[in-house]
This record gives structure tokens, sequence and C-alpha cells, in this order.
């Protein structure tokens, strides 16, 4: 394309060149036609070097060859206009045409190096530059610089080349950290918005406004400080742009950001997802006398830990495989808990163990729960004592136990990995999960994918109860979450039908689930009732019972209450009858819809169910 307009500019050019010819005498002609070729020759070595350099350098945007293509024009221009060598282009300026390219092509020349000196002292001049060329479709904004930010920044532009990435800073410290980051950020070629410790947000979205001249506009605010990050939400909450807020406050995302445009950000509930996508426990399942099992080892139940034991058991609610979750934690706040999740404490399959890792009755401790196949994830807070306690269960599994095991360790900066044994030996592996680079991506932070199949999700919900519809944007932020879950447990309700989530490039048939037997179709409805249970009981939820309905009025049938986390049909599967007596529908029947409503979701993402391939 640029080769194209390259072209297209010399062929208007040589026009040019051959309309002022029919005013000029034969010498006059041959000084012009010696010029032309020198400027032509001067202006591709020129403009070639610079695009030549810039491929070399990684740069990749029209905004950066247009710039080379200017630059060689400029350098040429310097050239032609500012030699002794050329004095004598002053004779052709008695012809009128020519003298008036003359004048332009010079001004033109004096503007590109003013332009170029002002690029020279000011960054920001040259990112607004940048600004008024880029594609209005959307920009990409940062509200701080720092790692996180500058990952899933290079993760944006390799998702939408063509859109503009900007940072704008707010009392950014002159350190050496920072400095090494600033260098960064113009290594990136990402634009630099304003900067200065008295700049306010106002400056960033309207003085030079995002707003407005951008279709769409989306926000991240990943600076360290949550303050920071939910301050800046509740200023721009009614603006029509797109928020993602870091914060690890527990309950930031639920008491008073309501809105349907700021989507929060918890590190810690990120990384436990990509766990449990990445490292499904039905892979540790065991037999007993009893049956089926899964055992889970947790230790630490810090944010990291805690959103692990939430994220794992929404994901696998099994009909027929028991799922056994043990907490290691010196520091586990019994009451605590115990007020904020009162449902877990119901699950006797669910331990909670007060224990020191470092005590020395520790691996006493341990070897009780100890199973023939576990599943244990270390998440202490801290990247090198998980990898020192990681390395010592691993060992202790190969020396002293008859146990399988497999060891997740959660670990964020790259640089502590290679402390990791990272090694697989008799049914034994230990591996790391959680980095930042993998973590702060577009794909795993925005998670338009699974927004997808949420929406569609609860598209299909609409359509089979159009009484009841909710539009997806007039969702609570809670039911959103409810209905991206779903995706959370394909994996495990798929597998408990011998099945599993494929691309649809996949070549193998894609699943109809009108062939499932009744058995199976009950089997999967109560596995989708268990899994819908379990998310409201690790946000904290409890049972509504009928005659707490009543007291609102006999003839509401209040299903359930948002204010006092309680629900009718948080109950087990055969007392849903009673529910569904008293509210006069059948309620189960919603648990059977995920059938259908499942399959129009996979397409959605491009996925589709297939039957799983044999171990």
């Amino acid at each position: 394309m640029i080769v194209l307009e390259l072209l297209g500019i010399i062929a208007v050019f040589t026009a040019l060149v051959f309309l002022i010819t029919d005013y000029l005498d034969k010498k006059a002609k041959r000084q012009l036609a010696a010029l032309v070729i020198v400027a032509g020759l001067g202006f591709i070595f020129n403009a070639g070097a610079l695009i030549y350099n810039l491929i070399k350098t990684g740069g990749a945007t029209a905004f950066d060859y247009f710039v080379a293509l200017v630059r060689g024009a400029q350098y040429t221009a310097g050239l032609l206009v500012f030699e002794d060598n050329f004095a004598s282009l002053g004779i052709l300026t008695e012809f009128g045409w020519f003298k008036i390219i003359y004048y332009v092509f010079l001004g033109c020349a004096y503007i590109l190096y003013s332009l170029t000196l002002i690029t020279l002292i000011s960054y920001k001049t040259l990112s607004k530059l940048k600004m008024l060329f880029a594609n209005k479709n959307r920009v990409f904004c940062f509200t701080s610089l720092n790692l996180k930010s500058l990952m899933l920044a290079d993760s944006v532009k390799k998702k939408y080349p063509e859109a503009p990435v900007v940072f704008t800073l707010f009392s950014f410290a002159q350190t050496d950290d920072n400095k090494k980051l600033f260098r960064k950020l113009k290594d990136s070629r990402y634009c630099l918005y304003v900067s200065g410790k008295e700049t306010e947000n106002d400056k960033y979205l309207k003085r030079f406004p995002l707003i407005g001249r951008f279709r769409s506009v989306s926000v991240f605010c990943l600076s360290e400080s949550s303050e920071k990050n939910i301050e800046f939400c509740k200023n721009y909450s009614e603006e029509p742009i797109e928020i993602y807020t870091l914060t690890e406050e527990e309950f930031s995302g639920s008491v008073y950001l309501y809105k349907s445009n700021i989507h929060i950000i918890k590190q810690h509930d990120l990384t436990a997802k990509m766990l449990v996508a990445a490292h499904p426990c039905y892979n540790c399942i065991y037999e007993t006398e009893r049956g089926k099992e899964i055992n889970v080892l947790i230790l630490g139940r810090g944010r990291s830990g805690n959103a692990v034991f939430k994220n794992i058991f929404i994901a696998n609610q099994f009909r027929d495989i028991k799922l056994n979750i043990t907490v290691f934690d010196v520091k586990d706040k019994n009451g605590f808990y115990k007020l904020q999740y009162p449902g877990i404490y119901n699950f006797e399959n669910i331990k909670f163990v007060k224990t020191d890792i470092y005590s020395s009755d520790f691996l006493d401790e341990l070897s009780g729960y100890l199973k023939p196949d576990n599943y244990i994830v270390v998440a202490l807070g801290d990247d090198k004592r998980n990898i020192e306690v990681a390395n010592i269960l691993y060992n202790y599994a190969l020396t002293q136990s008859s146990c399988k095991a497999s060891v997740y360790c959660h670990i964020r900066e790259e640089k502590n990995k290679t402390l990791l044994q990272n090694a697989l030996k008799d049914g034994i592996n230990i591996s790391a999960f959680g980095l930042e680079s993998q973590v702060f991506t577009y794909d795993i932070v925005v998670a338009e994918f699974m927004d997808r199949f949420a929406k569609s999700m609860n598209d299909y919900y609409n359509k089979t109860n159009p009484k009841r519809a909710v539009k997806w944007n007039d969702l609570t932020e809670f039911t959103k979450s409810s209905n991206r879950a779903v995706w959370l447990a394909a994996g495990a309700k798929l597998y408990s039908l011998g099945l599993e989530i494929a691309d649809s490039s996949d070549s193998r048939e894609e699943f109809d689930f009108g062939t499932l037997s009744p058995d199976e179709k009950l089997k999967a409805a109560q596995e989708e009732h268990l899994r819908w249970n379990a998310f409201h009981i690790v946000n904290g939820w409890t049972k509504m019972s009928i005659e707490e309905s009543m007291e609102y009025g006999p003839e509401k049938k209040v299903r359930k209450s948002e204010e006092k986390k309680k629900s009718l049909s948080l109950v087990d599967w055969d007392e849903l009858e009673k529910v569904s007596e008293y509210l006069g529908e059948d309620v189960q029947s919603y648990d059977f819809l995920w059938q259908d409503a499942l399959t129009e979701s996979l397409r959605a993402v491009n996925k589709k169910a297939v039957k799983r391939y044999s171990r």
C-alpha cells in the first residue's frame, strides 16, 4: 500500500513537471530535469533508508511509514533548497507557475524542519500528531505507567495494530525505575498524552478529547493504588467509555460500582481462572471403594488462595465424583470466613486446617490428607516462598509418599520461574501458574470471548422465557458473573458426559445433545444446578425459606433477595419440587436448558462440544 501511494505521488509530481515545462525554454528544461532527477534519487535514497531502518526496528503502522516518507522529503528539501550547489534555482523564479511551486516547496521545508525541532523537544507533541493521523475506530488508554500496563499495552497492540495506545502520567516521579519504564514507552512508540504532578483527569479525556473523537474508548486503570483506580471509575462512570480497573479490595466491585461500563479486574481472580482452565482438576480423578474422587489441597488462604478455592469449587461440581478440598493456612480466619461465606461450612468434604506450613507437624498434618492422586496448589503470597514450599512438596512426594501429585506454584515474576524445578517424574509434576506476563493480556483482562459466551447464554434464556427476559446491559454485575461462570464449569460438565470443548475447526463432528439418554440429561441438569449453587455459595449466598419469601407478601412470590443474598433455589435438587410448587412454575426445567444454550454459546466463541479422545 505504501509503495502504491509513493508511486502515485511520483506520478502526480511527474505530471506537474510536464505541465510546468510548457513555460520553460530548453536550457531551463534541462536544469529542471537535472533537479528532478537529483531530487527523485535523493528522495528514494532518504525515504528508502528510513523505511528499511523502520522495518528493522519493528515499525508496522501506517503512521510510522508516513513519518519515514515525510522525513525523506524533508532531507531532500534541505538538499535542494538550503544547499548553495542549487542556487541556480533562482534563475527559474521568473516563471510564474514555478515561482509559486518553489515558494510552496520552500514553505513546506521550513514547516518540516520546525516540526522536527518540536518533536525533538516534546514527546507529547509527537503523540498528538500521531493521534491526529490515527485510526478513529477505537483507542486504548492507560492511566498509569508500570510493567502491568506495558504488558497489557503490548498485547493490545498485537490484537489491534491500527488502534492508538495512549499513556497518561500523573505524579510521575523521576526515579531510575520510572525512567526505564518511560524509555520502554518511547521505544514501543506509544503515545504520551499528558504529564505533570498537577495534571487532572479532565485534561486527559477532554482538553484534547478522546471522548467524541474516537468511536470506542477503553481505559485501563492499572495503578498499584486501588483507591486511585476506583476514584477514576467514580468520576467517569457516566462517560461513554469502557473502564477496566484493577483492585485488590474484596468488595470494591460490588458495593458501589454498578455501572455496566465498569469492569473490575482482580489479579488473584484472573490468576485462579487461568489455573482452573489450564489445569482442570478432573485430570486427577482416582478410584476409591466409595467411587470416584478428586482431592485438592490448597496451601495459603490469602487473596490468591481464596480465589483458587472459589473457582475450583465452582468449576468442579459432579453428580458421581466427590470433590474434596482442604485448605491449609496458619492465619485462617474462621470467624471472618464463616460470616462472609456461611454456606461453605455446610459441606463435610471441605476442610480448613489451621497449621503453620513451616511447623514440624505440618507434614504429619498434610499426610493425613494425601490421596492416591493429589491436586496441590501453593499460594502463600510470595514468589520465593511459594517456590521453596512447592519444591519441598515435590521432593517429599517423590521420596516419602506413594501418592502421586500435581503441584501448582503461584509465581508472578518471570525471573523467579527459573527457581522452580519444573519436573515430571513417576506421575508427579510441578508447574508454575499466574505469571503477570500471562495474566495481563488483552484476552484475559478484557475477556471478550467470555462475554460473548455469557451474552449468548443470556440471549438464549431470554428467548425461552420472554416474560422474565433481561438484556445483558441491564443485568447486575453479579448475574453477569454467574453467566460467565458457566464457561468456567463447561469443561467439567462435558467431561462427565465423555465430551470436551474443541475449536470449531476441529475435524471431529459437533456433538448433538439431543442424542443424550434421559439419565445423561438428568445428570447434566443436576450438575448445572450444583454449579449454580456453588457459585452463589462462594459469593456468600444462603437459602431463603418459603416462609421468608412469604414475609414480602403472599402474592409477591419473591424468589431471591440480592441485598440479603438469599435465594429460594439454593437447595438440593430434590427440594426444588417444593420451590416449583410454591412459585407455580417448574424451576428444575431451567437446569435442562443448558444443553441448547451451551451449543449456541460455544458457537459464539468459535468452539464446539465433541467426543473426548480416549486417553
